[in-house]
């Protein structure tokens, strides 16, 4: 028997599998994606870069003397800091017609950023949490374009929870430019930090409410300290991947489009449970991810690929 040609043959298609099988997941989860973000466009509900303008709308609100977390509808409101009020004050300048698609433009271009970035098939432009995302113009994906970029310090002040990877990134220059941003409008905006301290509790409930068709955390409480500790595992063997997942593995309202974070974080082989659009099961997943790099990084792992890995690679 040619055991050789098996493993080859084995190592060739599995291979072969890996590369294609996210597409095989992605593209029958983005198709009925679409047509639902549609249906909700048609019934008036959801409109291309729907998120982004309510980002400006809460800028346009506190502008006005009004108070930016009472923005928003029955089906999202605004939960920003205000740092996040702050940076899109700009966006006022466009009108409201030309900044809708502005955005959905800029979010597609950030998420084809990363993915030429990171050397990922470009079959990821159908993942399913960046269409969502970028449909709708979150600024969360322009946020991790940017921390990935020259530009850190803004994805910090832009969405706060990217302090996180920043960290990850070690990138403390970035980290500085932020906490000075910070800091200069706790001095020049007090009332507006006042007004977010108030309202937090509120924002926290209605944010949990608004989310609550994806599941969070808050349903699956055992989940987070398995979580946590997949984490810290792989903080062992991979520091920058760990923070890069912490938030989509821990934030306690993850939203769909949290799922990019994978991208940067050099872990592919989660965008399959990342587009279930579950935040237990991306947790689960990250936890799952982070015990088996851990275990593959130690002794017995060493062993193990040694063992059986080796043989099927070698010579193929």
């Amino acid at each position: 028997m040619d055991t050789e040609g098996l493993r080859r043959a084995l190592v060739r298609d599995g291979r072969v599998l890996g590369r294609w099988l996210p597409a095989a997941v992605f593209i029958p989860i983005t198709i009925p994606l679409v047509v639902l973000l549609l249906q909700g466009w048609i019934a008036g509900r959801d409109w291309p870069g729907n998120d982004a303008n309510l980002y400006r709308s809460a800028a346009a609100a506190w502008l006005a003397g009004g108070d930016p977390w009472l923005v928003g509808d029955a089906n999202a409101s605004f939960a920003g800091s205000p740092l996040t009020v702050l940076a899109f004050v700009p966006a006022m300048l466009i009108p409201e017609a030309i900044f809708r698609p502005a955005a959905v433009l800029v979010s597609w271009a950030a998420g084809a950023w990363l993915i030429r970035h990171f050397r990922l098939p470009w079959y990821w432009l159908a993942f399913p949490p960046l269409v969502a995302g970028a449909m709708l113009a979150n600024p969360g994906v322009i946020a991790i374009a940017l921390v990935c970029g020259p530009l850190a310090w803004l994805g910090s002040v832009l969405k706060v929870f990217m302090v996180v990877p920043t960290v990850g990134d070690r990138r403390w220059h970035s980290l500085v430019g932020a906490a000075l941003v910070g800091v200069v409008s706790v001095l020049a905006f007090p009332s507006l930090w006042a007004t977010y301290l108030r309202d937090l509790p509120m924002v926290s409930a209605r944010l949990l409410h608004d989310l609550h068709y994806q599941g969070t955390l808050f349903m699956t409480p055992w989940l987070i300290p398995i979580g946590l500790l997949g984490l810290l595992a792989l903080a062992r063997v991979d520091l920058r991947a760990a923070c890069w997942l912490a938030v989509p593995a821990l934030w306690p309202a993850a939203e769909y489009h949290y799922g990019v974070f994978l991208m940067p974080a050099g872990a592919p082989v989660l965008g399959i449970f990342m587009a279930i659009g579950s935040s237990p099961v991306a947790t689960a997943a990250i936890a799952v991810y982070g015990f088996g790099r851990f275990a593959i990084a130690t002794r017995s792992g060493q062993r193990w690929r040694e063992r059986y890995l080796h043989p099927l690679t070698r010579g193929a």
